[in-house]
C-alpha cells in the first residue's frame, strides 16, 4: 500500500501478503509483513491460518523456500513454486539441466511430458511450451533439503507483439508426481489471478494505493475490510456491472446492499 509510506516519521509502507483462492474467486486472508522482514516470514504465518488440505499452493520466487515447501506438505497440500536465482546453486543446477533437456527435446530422459498452449489478446500472441520431468533423484541428492520435490517444470514462452518477438524460459518446482503438463500450465497461469483479480481490483475499484492511513493498524484493517467487501461484491452476480458500479449501487439501494451482505446464505 504505497501511499502509507511516511518519510517524515520514518515509517515504511504497509506491505501485505494475501492468500487468493482461484477456484472460489475470493481472498482467504492477509498478513502484514514485519517492517524489518519480508514475505518469507509472513507466508508461513498465513499458511498456518488456512485449511489448505488437498490444495495446490503457488507462490512467486520469494516464497520458493524449502521450509515453506515442507510446511505445505505437513498440512497435506501440494506446492508449485516459481524458481529464480535467489536459490543459488539449487537454481543453477536445475536451470542447467532443464536448458539442456529443452535443447534436446527431453530425449535424454524417459520421465517427461509436454503441453503447448497458444493465447492471443490485445494484439499479443503468446505460445507456451511446457515441459515436465519427474527425474529429480539426482537434484535431491545434491540438495537434500528439498526432499519433498517430486517434479520440475520449465515453461518456454514466446511472445509476439507489434512485429517483435521475445523468448523466455521460466522454471518451477512441485511436490506433485501424478499431474500432467496441462495441469501445470493452467496452475501457473492461474497464479496471476492474485494480481489481476485481487490487487488490480483493489487499486482500481477501491483506490487502495492512494490510502494514506498511517496510524497504528488502520491501514491493514481497512485493507481487510476492502477485501471482505470485494469478496461479497464478486460473488453477487445478479448485477452485470463492474465492482465499482456494484459499490455505488450498494450505497444507493439498501435492498441490493442486503443482498450483497447475505450472498451465499440460505434461509429456511
Amino acid at each position: 500500500m504505497r501511499r502509507t509510506l511516511d518519510k517524515a516519521s520514518g515509517m515504511s509502507a504497509t506491505h501485505l501478503v494475501s492468500a487468493w483462492s482461484v477456484e472460489n474467486n475470493f481472498c482467504l486472508g492477509q498478513i502484514k509483513v514485519s517492517d524489518k522482514s519480508n514475505e518469507i516470514t509472513a507466508i508461513p504465518i498465513l499458511l498456518n491460518l488456512l485449511d489448505i488440505n488437498g490444495a495446490t499452493i503457488t507462490t512467486d520466487a520469494m516464497g520458493c523456500q524449502f521450509k515453506i515447501a515442507d510446511q505445505i506438505i505437513e498440512k497435506e497440500a501440494d506446492y508449485l513454486l516459481a524458481l529464480k536465482g535467489n536459490q543459488g546453486e539449487f537454481f543453477d543446477d536445475m536451470k542447467l539441466y532443464l536448458d539442456n533437456q529443452v535443447e534436446n527435446k527431453f530425449k535424454n530422459t524417459a520421465h517427461n511430458d509436454n503441453y503447448c498452449s497458444i493465447n492471443g489478446e490485445h494484439g499479443l500472441i503468446e505460445t507456451r511450451d511446457v515441459w515436465l520431468t519427474t527425474d529429480v533423484d539426482w537434484i535431491k541428492e545434491r540438495h537434500p533439503r528439498w526432499s519433498s520435490l517430486k517434479s520440475m517444470i520449465v515453461v518456454c514462452s514466446t511472445r509476439e507483439l507489434n512485429g517483435k518477438t521475445s523468448y523466455e524460459q521460466r522454471y518451477y518446482v512441485s511436490s506433485h508426481i501424478d499431474k500432467d503438463t496441462e495441469f501445470f500450465c493452467h496452475a501457473i497461469r492461474s497464479h496471476w489471478h492474485v494480481e489481476n483479480k485481487l490487487h488490480w481490483q483493489l487499486d482500481v475499484s477501491f483506490n487502495e494505493d492512494q490510502n494514506r492511513l498511517r496510524s497504528g493498524f488502520t491501514a491493514q484493517n481497512i485493507a481487510l475490510i476492502n477485501k471482505i467487501a470485494l469478496n461479497l461484491l464478486k460473488n453477487k452476480k445478479t448485477a452485470k456491472v463492474g465492482i465499482k458500479s456494484k459499490r455505488l449501487k450498494a450505497g444507493w439501494d439498501n435492498a441490493y446492499l442486503m443482498k450483497v451482505l447475505t450472498v451465499g446464505l440460505v434461509t429456511n
